[in-house]
């Protein structure tokens, strides 16, 4: 399934099944931190504020609509598969 790209969503390149039915994706590479180290490190820095979560919660609620909006569903949403740009 075709997903038109989205600033936040992270861009799925190739997609199989293979012999065994197992699913295989394969993403964009992207040099970014994921949630888990961004929120350290925010917080480290003393710049983690309630301002700062909500906004990147709205980035997220927006890749996630838009996907949703095309058919596809994530199914493994955590902290270690958000990824985190500048």
């Amino acid at each position: 399934r075709q997903v038109h790209r989205h600033p936040n969503v992270i861009h799925m390149v190739d997609h199989w099944l293979d012999e065994g039915g197992k699913l295989h994706i394969v993403m964009e590479y992207a040099e970014n931190h994921d949630l888990c180290d961004y929120v350290a490190r925010r917080q480290l820095e003393g710049t983690w504020t309630v301002a700062a979560a909500v906004g990147l919660m709205v980035d997220m609620a927006k890749g996630l609509d838009h996907v949703h909006s095309h058919r596809v569903l994530h199914r493994d949403i955590k902290p270690p598969n958000v990824l985190v740009s500048r």
